[in-house]
């Protein structure tokens, strides 16, 4: 649970240093989950 807490931590501040890739990347896997796969 903590080391979640962690890898979250860690991922807000990656998303705040490269939002501007983070973000489009985001929503395009919001609007195609199945890429994922």
């Amino acid at each position: 649970m903590i080391l979640k807490l962690y890898e979250f931590l860690h991922f807000q501040n990656l998303t705040a240093k490269h939002r501007h890739v983070v973000v489009p990347t985001f929503y395009f896997l919001r609007k195609n989950p199945g890429f994922i796969k």
